[in-house]
């Protein structure tokens, strides 16, 4: 039946058709048993904005399924809890509800922990389901879980299509997803799934392509990975080596850096200041050709023993953990040489421009109706999906290469905007400037712009940007005046936000 007649039918009978369809599989899964160990998870958050940035944006209502893995603990993806101000969980088979706290969430993998508050909420029926530790391949069989208003199972056939390594919603690296073939029903408004292999958790639903009935998982082994760091007690997160690397297919720069009698090995065009790889003196221009055992290709890819071709951060993300050692094996003057890198916990606070700032207020300080901020990628994820080419170029830019263009320790301060007041008349169109001094004192970090101000002795405050107008004056006698003012005018509760 095609999807448009599907959906043209009545509710009952869309219900009736993925029931007969699916029944073998509803089955083979004992639906009963797995509903009790699923509830519905219902989301009320409030993201801050980042164009301005002392507001927040008006609540949303978001809801998933989440997957009772352990006693009381509850598996959903990161995204699903992201700025939330009020959770709430609600039993499939009865519908009684009760409200619910976050115990830990990792944005970089998209997966967190939910707890109920009352600590009787879940039953003794509610099992925990196991993760699968099964090998998965291409063209097995997975089922995904949705449910009707009234709690309904509707449980679809999916196969698997494809595996292998992408970025996640907040990540700037990449890590291991699951791609299956999967048709959904519009039921229940979850913005979350799970998928099960046989009664054990496959993976959660991170996003889903209705026009190809394509769904990308969180899969298995990056669950397992994030669980396993929580059980020891102290969860350090995906581990990063901190370097980037070219496909090396050119057989002249090959010959150039020695490699042509090689058949493997990329090339290496970034290293993090203060990373795994910068400590082991990994370095621009080395020519990556192996890690531990697994021999690098031209086009940055091992032969994993269980997935096939995959790209290498696989091995340094979900194939360790922050602290193991891994051996790389370079090409540098034309010598080989091995390094052994200490893999280090991924903090996006360390980077000069973070790629995610969630749960957290936005940095700024507003003077004189000029506001500062520190630029993130959240600030750029503001002109929306297509941010990469509508955002401020010049801020891109820095985004993609702020290893080689920002020193470590310091951060991309600029005017986002000028509130109009009678102290800033000609500054009113003034925006997306980096600033680099003000009163002659250097600006790295937001915080030493108040620092610069207080230390001013002059009658004039003068800050300096990168770009034209390279130089603008303000008023020192005015400042605490137009401070009140914006601060009135604005309804701005407080200047600063540190």
């Amino acid at each position: 039946m095609l999807l448009s007649n599907y959906i043209n039918q009545p509710k009952f009978f869309q219900v009736f058709l993925i029931f007969s369809m699916m029944l073998p599989v509803i089955q083979a899964e004992n639906v009963d048993k797995l509903k009790q160990s699923m509830v519905r998870v219902s989301v009320t958050s409030q993201s801050y904005s980042f164009v301005r940035p002392w507001e927040k944006k008006r609540p949303e209502s978001k809801r998933g399924i989440g997957v009772i893995i352990e006693k009381n603990l509850i598996l959903v993806t990161a995204a699903l809890v992201e700025n939330a101000t009020y959770l709430e969980l609600e039993k499939l088979e009865t519908g009684e509800k009760s409200p619910a706290k976050i115990i830990a969430v990792d944005y970089s993998a998209n997966l967190g922990l939910i707890a109920p508050v009352r600590d009787d909420f879940l039953c003794s029926n509610c099992k925990p389901i196991p993760i699968t530790k099964k090998k998965s391949k291409i063209g097995d069989t997975f089922s995904v879980w949705q449910f009707e208003e009234n709690g309904t199972p509707i449980v679809g056939n999916a196969t698997l299509k494809s595996v292998h390594v992408e970025s996640y919603p907040y990540n700037r690296g990449s890590l291991l997803v699951f791609e299956i073939k999967v048709l959904l029903s519009r039921a229940g408004g979850s913005y979350t799934l799970p998928v099960l292999c046989k009664g054990k958790l496959a993976g959660l639903m991170m996003r889903h392509n209705q026009g190809n009935e394509t769904m990308t998982l969180v899969p298995s082994p990056i669950i397992i990975h994030f669980i396993t760091d929580y059980n020891d007690g102290n969860y350090n997160g995906f581990p990063r080596a901190g370097f980037g690397v070219l496909n090396l297919e050119d057989p002249q720069t090959r010959r150039y850096l020695g490699a042509d009698h090689h058949d493997s090995g990329v090339y290496v065009e970034k290293v993090q200041p203060g990373s795994a790889a910068f400590e082991a003196d990994l370095k621009v221009g080395d020519v990556l050709l192996a890690i531990g055992d697994y021999t690098i290709d031209k086009f940055g890819q091992y032969k994993d023993p269980d997935f096939g071709k995959l790209l290498l951060s696989h091995l340094v993300t979900a194939c360790s953990y922050v602290g193991d050692f891994l051996n790389f094996r370079i090409l540098r003057d034309k010598k080989e040489i091995d390094l052994k890198l200490k893999l280090k916990p991924f903090n996006s606070e360390e980077y000069a421009i973070p790629p995610f700032k969630v749960d957290k207020k936005p940095k700024y300080t507003i003077v004189s109706g000029l506001v500062f901020q520190e630029l993130s990628r959240e600030y750029l994820r503001e002109w929306g999906a297509n941010w990469f080419t509508s955002a401020p170029q010049e801020f891109v830019y820095f985004d993609i290469n702020q290893w080689e263009l920002i020193p470590l320790g310091q951060k991309f301060v600029f005017l986002s905007q000028v509130l109009p007041s009678e102290g800033n008349i000609g500054y009113h169109n003034l925006r997306f400037l980096r600033v680099t001094e003000i009163n002659d004192m250097p600006i790295n970090r937001i915080e030493e712009i108040d620092d610069a101000i207080a230390k001013n002795s002059t009658p004039y405050i003068k800050v300096e940007f990168e770009s034209s107008p390279r130089v603008i004056y303000l008023d020192a006698k005015r400042l605490e005046n137009e401070n009140e003012k914006i601060q009135e005018r604005y309804g701005i509760s407080s200047l600063t936000q540190f």
